[in-house]
């Protein structure tokens, strides 16, 4: 295989040349803005490895900005979520979810969650389900409580009626 240069590659192949060129000098920060958008699930597992191993063996922090959240889970151990140019959430991704829950049923979702804070309804395909945040109550007669995940707890928030 001959020579390229880095015009000559694809979108994809550009994005991890980048990444590798910025990882030669084993940076102690590291900003990535959707450094694995262009690259095929392949690739962007490999990289998402890359870039773990990285910051493991050379203390490198790593800000990561992305869209899709599965990227995400698979990387990140902090989450930072802007909303209109204010923090939204943040903390450790696993502290995040333990601190919300899903509640389904029917009846008031405020009174139910008893002081929680109802941040959104959501709509499954299981019915309509409320994100609450706050200490898990004992489960009211007439509703059920389960785990929220990353994407109900973002989305939720995300499509909160106002940022406080």
């Amino acid at each position: 295989m001959g020579r390229r240069r880095g015009g000559d590659l694809s979108g994809g192949q550009q994005q991890q040349l980048a990444i590798g060129r910025a990882l030669v000098g084993e940076p102690r920060l590291l900003l990535l803005d959707e450094p694995l958008a262009d690259l095929d699930p392949v690739a962007r597992r490999d990289v998402a490895r890359t870039l773990m191993r990285d910051a493991a063996e050379h203390g490198t922090t790593i800000v990561l900005s992305s869209h899709v959240l599965s990227e995400l889970i698979e990387v990140a151990d902090q989450l930072l979520l802007l909303r209109e140019h204010r923090i939204r959430l943040a903390g450790a991704i696993d502290d995040i979810t333990d601190d919300h829950y899903l509640m389904a049923g029917s009846g008031d979702p405020a009174a139910a969650a008893q002081g929680g804070s109802v941040i959104a309804e959501i709509n499954g395909p299981s019915g309509t389900a409320f994100v609450v945040h706050g200490t898990r109550p004992a489960v009211a007669p007439g509703w059920r409580i389960d785990d929220a995940t990353l994407d109900d707890v973002v989305l939720a928030h995300l499509r909160a009626r106002s940022v406080s």
